[in-house]
């Protein structure tokens, strides 16, 4: 309690503060700048100290006032001098200091006149230099200056003519055409969000957006969760998308599958194995994804590390959780860049993570990787990715010290791969050499009042493999993709089960068991799969894509046979329809043996036939509106396990209630409406989703344990003074429960999933702060995630006591503070 009153009242400070006057000057400059007014200055007057001293000015912001911001800065020595229409140069007063010649360019688009963000200008005989938010400048330009090349990504370039006059600043405005969108860049699948560009439907989450997020240990997948369709228990890093399991979800880094992308992989996954510092952006697919994705359902989700460009080269940062730091080098034309990370965890919630109990983890992870520029069409990279967890968990009862909770996790995995990728204006190429190793082991004791259980579980294995995918723009409107993964791979997996579950309850819910089995396997093989897709423009306006996707792997009887189609409509600039109708299928990795069955095996694979339709408008004010509606009809549906009353345990399949799910079929359907926009300084998203998702069981039809009829999600990012607030919140229908009913001879579980808890409604919140220390730049942050924690609760220990049947009742994620901090320098 006490702990919410001050998050409640730092926040509140934070608002109270905003209509102070006094701000770095730093600050001002922003400010002005997002009111049309834009200010530039030279670091070689204008010091980092002074973008730090605080200047007292009006705050409404305009041309008139910039005045106000003249007058303050006569009192440090300098002055505003008018370039042009809202735009100003900052200069030193001193008659002493010699003359300038200065010019600012501004670069937009020749069609829609807005700025070019990304900007190169090159003074023929010179080094390029880059430049961002629209606008070139240049402080002391020889006045012998004739002409000026200005390119930008996807533009033509262009030779400006330049008369400078010596000692004085000239503004000047040019525009850029368009090129033409090649074939194959153009995105035609459904479901393909982007949060940077709306008119691409398709979710490319920014570093920016990442930091944003209010997730568990800043956690860069768990950004996801704020999208319509998905839904996660919160405690969880793992998602379900449109109704599927958590195994359906395709993860890329760096254009390689991880398998393994979660620390506390036994431990509900709490965080990636991707340090949040490295990561530049997130892709996500939802829908039918592209025919050179396959393997899992339900989702996609590739992360890029990106280059070094405009990067700190140190950085460190630290939290509750863990620390890293990150080292980035390259040499003066990019040409040569190197990454490396190392991230660790730290024992600040080693005592009392929950109730009478403890964990003590000792989980790393580390990242490389090295690019280099071979020439003006090929790039090569090598990266390595190794990540370790030992963990132990210990929980006890002190109203029964008899019972205890004990699991110890160990878990190695190793990635390398090294890739080659070829552009031209018309190919693009990739190829991939990769190996991956990895080892688990996992201990677990369970003693209570209903069960005596343990396990003891290893698995090791590899894998390694080649990839190659090209596209080629065959003809103007005809582009082809294709592409090949062959690879060997090979596990060793031994598992010893003791299972015993007991008592009057329990014999009278009809799940007494005895369990007592070894379990000792082999297994190597090799499999290949297999891509191609055509792509052709009907006319302007229409685009389809027509492709298939082939899987054979050797311990599988049958292969995966994906066809997809996926069509665009650009009705206009700002409005585009799609269609996507496939098939997808899923089989399972080597290693992916469920160990619960009585007789471990693979089984077939699973198939999901998909229908999506999308309209994807962009309104006036940056206001974007996406609909989907989407059927998702599954056949060969692979059994589950799940726990029916509680599923908040360590060891969950050591539990009374942990029951094999077998469902005929199963189905998923629904519609989701995203709108996001900007207003200023804030920005906002907000999505809701209706709908269904059910297993059938001999023609009858049972929610799945994670439906949620009603979901609402909402989160905002604004600044107030020199402090970022950032909120969300989400809320959802309650999820199916099943319930335990009393009979004349007792009690009998319920119909499966008849019932709902009530619904979760979960408020999310961070602050932070961005200032100077010494030559670098920090950020400190204060975070609170479940604010509203007592109002949700997710699952139910039963037992009897005197004959009666008693409930405690838990939720999934407790009240969970946190506050982190980073610093970057060169």
């Amino acid at each position: 309690m006490k702990l919410k009153l001050w998050l409640l009242l730092a926040f509140s400070l934070t608002c109270f503060d905003a209509s102070a006057k006094l701000l770095p000057l730093s600050k001002w400059v922003d400010s002005f700048k997002e009111s049309g007014v834009n200010i530039f200055y030279s670091s070689d007057y204008v010091s980092e100290d002074m973008l730090e001293t605080d200047l007292d000015l009006d705050l409404d912001l305009d041309n008139e006032n910039v005045s106000s911001l003249n007058v303050a800065l006569h009192d440090l020595g300098f002055k505003l001098l008018n370039v042009d229409t809202s735009i100003y140069v900052i200069k030193p007063l001193e008659k002493i200091i010699k003359p300038r010649t200065g010019l600012i360019v501004q670069v937009r688009d020749d069609s829609k006149q807005n700025k070019l963000k990304e900007i190169n200008a090159q003074i023929p005989g010179m080094e390029m230099q880059n430049f961002t938010d629209g606008y070139i400048t240049f402080f002391d330009i020889d006045v012998q200056t004739q002409s000026l090349i200005i390119s930008s990504v996807g533009y033509f370039p262009k030779e400006v003519n330049l008369k400078l006059q010596q000692g004085n600043y000239q503004s000047i405005t040019v525009d850029l055409s368009k090129k033409p969108v090649s074939l194959d860049k153009i995105v035609v699948t459904a479901s393909r969000y982007n949060l940077a560009s709306p008119n691409a439907s398709q979710t490319t989450i920014l570093r920016e957006d990442i930091e944003h997020s209010v997730s568990l240990n800043n956690d860069p997948l768990r950004s996801v969760s704020d999208l319509a369709g998905n839904s996660t228990t919160g405690l969880s890093g793992r998602y379900r998308t449109r109704g599927g399991h958590e195994n359906e979800s395709l993860v890329l880094f760096d254009d390689y599958i991880l398998r393994n992308p979660y620390h506390f992989n036994h431990f509900f996954s709490l965080y990636s194995t991707i340090n949040q510092s490295i990561v530049d952006g997130l892709d996500f697919y939802s829908g039918i994804f592209p025919v050179q994705y396959g393997g899992r359902l339900s989702s996609v989700l590739s992360a890029q590390s990106g280059d070094n460009v405009n990067k700190p080269t140190h950085e460190i940062g630290a939290d509750f959780v863990s620390a890293y730091y990150t080292y980035r080098t390259h040499n003066q034309d990019y040409s040569r860049q190197s990454l490396v990370s190392l991230r660790t965890s730290l024992n600040l919630v080693k005592e009392k993570i929950v109730d009478e109990g403890y964990l003590d983890p000792d989980v790393n992870d580390l990242y490389l990787k090295f690019s280099q520029d071979l020439n003006s069409n090929w790039q090569s990279s090598q990266h390595l990715l190794l990540a370790n967890d030992d963990i132990k968990f210990n929980v006890r009862d002190s109203h029964n010290p008899g019972d205890i909770e004990k699991a110890d996790s160990k878990h190695r995995d190793l990635n390398m791969w090294a890739q080659w990728n070829y552009q031209n204006d018309n190919t693009s190429r990739n190829i991939q050499l990769y190996y991956n190793n990895s080892s688990k082991t996992r201990f677990g004791l369970l003693r209570d009042i209903h069960s005596d259980a343990n396990l003891f579980e290893t698995t090791k294995g590899s894998f390694y493999g080649i990839k190659f995918d090209q596209t080629s723009n065959v003809l103007d409107n005809l582009s082809l993709s294709y592409g090949f993964d062959i690879f060997t791979e090979k596990t060793k997996i031994s598992s010893t089960r003791n299972i015993r579950h007991f008592g009057l309850l329990i014999e009278q819910l009809g799940l007494d068991r005895n369990i007592n089995r070894n379990f000792d396997f082999v297994n190597s093989g090799s499999a290949i799969n297999t891509f191609v897709n055509v792509r052709y423009r009907v006319w302007e306006k229409f685009v389809f894509d027509v492709g298939y996707h082939f899987e054979h792997k050797a311990w599988i009887m049958h292969d995966v046979k994906s066809p997809r189609f996926n069509a665009s409509y650009f009705y206009d600039d700002n409005t585009i329809f799609r269609l996507g109708i496939g098939r997808h299928q899923q089989s399972q990795y080597i290693d992916e043996i469920y160990l619960e069955d009585e007789e471990p095996e693979y089984n077939d694979l699973t198939s999901a036939d998909m229908l999506v339709l999308e309209m994807n408008k962009t309104f006036e004010n940056d206001i974007n509106l996406r609909i989907e509606v989407y059927k998702k009809e599954y056949s060969q549906t692979q059994p589950y396990f799940e726990n029916i009353f509680n599923e908040l345990h360590i060891v969950p399949d050591l539990y009374f209630d942990r029951v094999e799910i077998q469902p005929d079929d199963s189905y998923a359907t629904g519609a989701e409406f995203t709108l996001k926009g900007n207003y200023g300084n804030l920005k906002w998203l907000a999505n809701y989703t209706f709908s269904d998702v059910e297993d059938e069981f001999d023609d009858e039809y049972h929610s799945r344990s994670w439906d949620q009829h009603h979901a609402l999600k909402f989160s905002v990012h604004f600044p107030v003074r020199s402090w970022y607030v950032n909120i969300s919140s989400n809320y959802h229908s309650g999820w199916p429960r099943t319930n335990i009913l009393q009979t004349d001879s007792g009690y009998q579980v319920g119909s499966r999933n008849e019932d709902t808890y009530k619904p979760h409604l979960e408020i999310d919140a961070k602050i932070s702060k961005e200032f100077k220390i010494y030559n670098g730049q920090a950020q400190l942050s204060l975070q609170v995630n479940n604010l509203n924690n007592s109002f949700n609760t997710c699952c139910i220990d039963y037992s009897l006591e005197n004959g009666e049947l008693t409930q405690e009742k838990h939720q999934w994620l407790p009240l969970t503070p946190n506050a982190s901090f980073v610093y970057q320098w060169d």
